[in-house]
């Protein structure tokens, strides 16, 4: 007779027989950790700096304090110094597709429109602001044209995602772009960087930075941007889509004392090309009485990548001359610390549209007119004193 065991049975004689071969191998198993383990002494010493691995700390001021972003409570996204020459950004509307849920719309320079989390403001006049507050160095950033300016030695870039109306005020509402730029430091530094592209495309920037003394520094720093335009008006021969643009930037640095700090600053740019270029798709004659045909058909719609441009409005330009100066003072206390910004900002734009309301990818006489032209120039000034003080 030939007795057949279960598999159960089976499985727990396995299990007995694996549990005891470990109990058996765990005395040699904790004599090898006690050879291998440090003295004392090893035990207790520091690690190597040299061996460690440290991340690198991120710090940011969105509270208007100096923190570390991880310290933040907020919805916030850092774009540093290398990735803006990563990405060749010269302004916001080149990088913001790289943050997600931000929107600048920089067709024309001093009329942009911001978007954050989908708020944003069309409008444009004396009366309306931007949901989303810009702002450089702490200083508020005009909507009416000094608001997109292109990136002058810039540090870093803090996107503040929603509400931040208690730290930056009532035209926050959607969110807050701080833009912070570097300031002198104690060591000489000179950098330059060229870039060309297609269609003429240069940029140029430099910088120098001087200590002059153990309390002081200077930092200056240039840049130009330039383009031929990627399309030309068959009538006059004006290129359309140029770029020029051109900026300085002069900060000085005073440690009056071991705890009080002095920062002024002076930043000028000049942006003086053609308007934007408005293409249009259906073909027509100089029969002023014409309309499109409806519905439209696609088949027949213009390229205007490879379709001549004929022009006949004048007096379109889009420029700009900004000038500003900021005076900031830190003086740190034993209990926190006290901040003054103290800051002038002027500029004259303008923003004539003719071209971009009379240009047509075939050619009219000057009888046709096809929208009503759109011209702006004013000159705001504006200063303003904002005192900080930290717990």
């Amino acid at each position: 007779m030939i007795s057949r065991q279960r598999q159960l049975s089976l499985c727990v004689r396995h299990l007995l027989y694996g549990g005891a071969a470990l109990l058996l191998c765990a005395p040699m198993a904790m004599r090898a950790d006690a050879a291998t383990q440090p003295a004392p002494d090893q035990k207790n010493a520091k690690p190597s700096p040299a061996k460690a691995k440290v991340l690198g700390d991120v710090t940011v001021t969105a509270q208007n304090r100096t923190q570390q972003m991880e310290q933040v409570p907020m919805a916030l996204q850092i774009v540093t110094a290398q990735q803006i020459d990563t990405l060749a950004a010269t302004d916001l509307s080149k990088m913001s597709i790289f943050v997600p849920g931000l929107f600048v719309d920089g067709e024309h320079p001093t009329q942009p429109h911001y978007s954050l989390r989908g708020l944003t403001a069309n409008d444009f006049g004396v009366g309306t602001d931007s949901p989303v507050a810009v702002f450089v160095d702490g200083v508020y950033a005009a909507r009416t044209g000094g608001a997109l300016l292109a990136f002058n030695d810039i540090n870093r870039i803090e996107v503040l995602k929603g509400p931040q109306g208690t730290l930056f005020g009532r035209n926050a509402a959607g969110g807050a772009i701080s833009i912070v730029t570097n300031e002198p430091t104690d060591k000489f530094e000179g950098k330059a960087v060229v870039r060309f592209g297609n269609e003429g495309s240069r940029y140029e920037n430099a910088l120098v930075n001087i200590p002059l003394n153990k309390d002081m520094a200077l930092r200056i720093s240039v840049l130009d941007n330039q383009s031929d335009g990627w399309i030309t008006n068959q009538t006059n021969g004006q290129h359309y889509g140029k770029t020029d643009d051109w900026g300085s930037r002069i900060v000085y640095r005073w440690n009056i004392t071991p705890d009080t700090r002095v920062l002024l600053s002076w930043d000028h740019e000049r942006l003086n090309q053609p308007p934007a270029v408005g293409m249009g798709l259906i073909a027509l004659s100089n029969d002023t009485n014409q309309r499109p045909p409806f519905p439209a058909n696609p088949a027949t719609f213009i390229n205007p990548f490879t379709a001549p441009l004929y022009n006949d409005a004048a007096y379109g330009a889009e420029s700009r001359r900004f000038n500003a100066s900021t005076l900031t003072i830190d003086h740190s206390f034993a209990w926190g610390g006290f901040t003054s910004i103290t800051a002038w900002r002027g500029f004259d734009f303008c923003n004539n549209l003719f071209n971009k309301r009379y240009v047509e990818v075939i050619n009219n006489d000057s009888t046709t007119v096809f929208g009503t032209p759109f011209a702006t120039v004013t000159p705001p000034r504006t200063w303003g004193v904002e005192l900080r003080t930290k717990f």
